[in-house]
């Protein structure tokens, strides 16, 4: 009888920042994805992520996930241990980055090398253009195996990198990954265009969505807005601050206003919405593992996005999948997402008359966006469904 060959597990190190994060469930979901297809996972992290984050991880995953966690920007310069690994961390070093940090380099790997001795990795997969060129492009070298890179960045941030750190990052990838057009046309500015670079959204289980929604905005009484963001400058969560401030008299006891999600602005937002005349329909909930996110979302009559700079914009593809219309500034992942404004109501980055006058029109006519949101979610279930995200990774990824 003819015995069946098994193929041998293959071994991939995610490079990532913090990790499990809730701001990042997209990577989350990645790597236990991976882990679920029979891949042996190691993720390198700059930190252990957040309790949200691990309440996640927990909930979509059974496998236990290897983590190893360093600091690359807090490790020390200079190491004892050099000596060890001469030729692989040479392989790390380059030139272009300066002395220093090309010694901080060689001290950050001289300690993560033996942590990954165990796993062997056969392929490496970045996230973010930052750590895959810090840590993914140096490591692909030093274990000499294929480097893999997720573009997570808003073309923004991208355009004003390093065009020469790209250029060499571009020239050893296997493939690079956008998730938002925007991203690619700016990073194929600064590089050029290649057949290795893959335009491959974000997505999300459509099974996560399936409650139903408890209000469906029209004839509301009370509006029920939902923010839901990392709470740092750009994503300008001061602005819904700022128009709620200034409502209409006929608005001001109708609306209210949850923001979930926490950051270094926290105190400064929290400050600024005390001094406001909303400032009792506000309430800062801080980070919520992701079931109490989409129940919220469920429960929301819209939710507001004031981002100015998004690669992508998860939060808005998850209001879409539960039917919650939104609002939002329109950021390039935003407009392509919403397909500039056929699936969501776009305003300017920063135009405060403008989200307040979106409200407005919230307000006096939910029915309309209640049915702009009904037409958002088919198209998102048809186009940023987790599976066929999946297919395409496990294609490129010969998984």
């Amino acid at each position: 009888m003819e015995s069946k060959t098994t193929r041998p597990r293959l071994n991939i190190a995610i490079i990532t920042g913090s990790f499990p994060s809730a701001t990042q469930s997209y990577i989350v979901a990645d790597v236990c994805w991976l882990s679920k297809t029979g891949v042996n996972v190691t993720v390198v992290s700059s930190d252990l992520g957040d309790s949200a984050g691990k309440q996640y991880l927990s909930s979509v995953s059974s496998n236990a996930i290897k983590q190893i966690s360093q600091a690359f920007y807090e490790h020390s310069v200079f190491n004892l241990r050099f000596s060890f690994f001469t030729r692989k961390l040479n392989r790390t070093f380059d030139p272009r980055v300066g002395i220093r940090e090309a010694f901080r380099r060689r001290s950050f790997f001289s300690k993560l090398l033996p942590q990954l001795a165990s796993t062997a990795p056969q392929l490496i997969h970045a996230h973010f253009l930052e750590w895959a060129t810090v840590i993914g492009l140096p490591l692909s070298n030093a274990l000499q195996v294929p480097l893999y890179v997720t573009v997570h960045e808003p073309p923004e941030r991208i355009l004003k990198m390093d065009g020469a750190a790209l250029v060499a990052l571009d020239s050893k990838a296997m493939g690079v990954i956008f998730v938002g057009r925007g991203q690619m046309e700016a990073y194929q500015n600064l590089v050029g265009q290649s057949d290795r670079h893959y335009l491959i959204p974000n997505a999300l289980r459509a099974e996560d969505y399936s409650q139903t929604r408890t209000s469906n905005g029209g004839g509301y009484s009370q509006i029920n807005i939902l923010l839901i963001s990392r709470l740092v400058k750009d994503k300008r969560v001061c602005d819904i601050i700022s128009a709620l401030d200034s409502l209409p008299d006929y608005l001001e006891h109708r609306v209210t206003l949850k923001i979930i999600g926490d950051g270094p602005e926290r105190r400064n937002l929290e400050r600024m919405a005390s001094r406001t005349t909303a400032f009792r329909k506000i309430c800062f909930l801080g980070a919520q593992p992701n079931d109490k996110v989409r129940e919220e979302l469920s429960e929301a009559s819209l939710l507001v996005h004031c981002s100015e700079n998004e690669s992508f914009g998860i939060v808005i593809v998850e209001a879409m999948m539960s039917g919650t219309p939104v609002i939002a500034a329109g950021s390039s992942g935003v407009r392509e997402i919403s397909e500039d404004g056929r699936f969501a109501t776009i305003y300017k980055p920063g135009d405060v008359r403008a989200l307040r006058s979106s409200i407005c029109e919230y307000a006096d006519n939910p029915t309309h966006f209640t049915k702009m949101a009904t037409l958002a979610k088919g198209h998102v279930l048809k186009t940023y469904e987790a599976q066929s995200r999946y297919t395409r990774l496990a294609t490129l990824l010969e998984i």
